[in-house]
């Protein structure tokens, strides 16, 4: 549906898979001014285009949210709430700081689908871990471990990737070898669930009480859905774009009080969550406020007249 609404967009489109000869001949017809790459690091096609130099301006955005580290690409798009006051020194790149958290969204709520859970237990706390496996740093095991020793009863839910369900079961492991260390039973706090399609997942979201960022690698696409069903977020700030993308969207929505500044902030924060969560009219007063402030993250035009000015300058420069 969404390659469908790019198709309208646009005076050309050309998609579908192909080789890199065959991109790169499409490239050399078009001659193009300008070449944007919204992710640089996921996709292998992508990764080999970028390393080559195909139009006077090209520019990477935070799809993948690292440096591309290439002498070719010449901008970096970002956001001003996504990067530290040093950030031009983490990227090879020109870094354009946009407005905002860099982006314009628009939500568009798929219809809710039942997600297939297990009862929950009497006064049991459900964090949602939404995350791919590989963003998950082993130094943070042990704080995951911690927040359910603090919380009491709890349940930690992952999503299992269906490509890539050995990354789960490694994962919940690695977990369950840092509960039994604080003295845990990884059986009554683990939980993994299939990977979802967005109506179940507005489902889970509903039926989570805190949504837990990694602290190694935050996620946006996600948290940004989760604060739309009003889902409490706690994030740590750290000092990389990478670790930034959750922290921003809740500066954007002017609800900063989950956001972190160590791990034992971030602790504190999660606890107090779990606790809260407990309590039903506390429970809907914050998820009222935070579903409440949520369309502030969408529709930030500015963002896109401000990445059109900076192509245009850069590209005049290079003229």
């Amino acid at each position: 549906e969404e390659t469908d609404w790019a198709k309208r967009q646009v005076d050309r489109f050309v998609g579908g898979p192909r080789s890199t000869r065959g991109w790169l001949e499409e490239i050399a017809r078009e001659r193009p001014e300008v070449i944007f790459y919204p992710e640089v690091g996921m996709d292998p096609a992508t990764c080999t285009l970028a390393t080559l130099r195909l139009a006077p301006l090209q520019v990477a955005g935070w799809g993948h949210p690292v440096t591309t580290g290439l002498p070719n690409m010449d901008l970096y798009v970002s956001g001003e709430l996504l990067e530290a006051a040093d950030a031009e020194a983490h990227y090879r790149e020109q870094l354009v700081r946009l407005p905002g958290t860099g982006v314009c969204t628009e939500l568009n709520v798929p219809q809710v689908q039942p997600w297939d859970a297990p009862a929950r237990p009497a006064d049991v706390v459900r964090f949602a871990l939404c995350q791919q496996p590989i963003k998950f740093d082993p130094e943070d095991d042990r704080l995951l471990a911690r927040i359910a020793k603090a919380t009491g009863p709890s349940e930690f839910w992952l999503a299992s990737p269906s490509r890539q369900a050995w990354a789960s079961e490694r994962l919940r492991a690695r977990l369950a070898a840092a509960f039994r260390a604080e003295g845990l039973d990884p059986d009554a706090h683990l939980r993994v669930t299939p990977w979802m399609r967005p109506g179940p997942f507005q489902d889970y979201l509903d039926q989570m009480d805190v949504y837990l960022d990694c602290p190694a690698f935050s996620g946006y696409t996600t948290a940004w859905q989760a604060i739309h069903r009003g889902l409490p977020i706690v994030t740590l700030e750290g000092q990389f774009q990478r670790q930034r993308l959750a922290a921003g969207l809740l500066r954007q929505i002017r609800i900063p009080d989950g956001v972190a500044a160590t791990r034992d902030q971030y602790l504190d924060l999660a606890v107090r969550a779990g606790h809260e969560a407990r309590d039903p009219a506390q429970r809907r007063a914050r998820r009222e406020a935070i579903a409440g402030a949520a369309p502030h993250a969408d529709g930030n035009r500015d963002a896109i007249v401000a990445f059109e000015q900076a192509l245009i300058g850069a590209l005049a420069s290079r003229r």
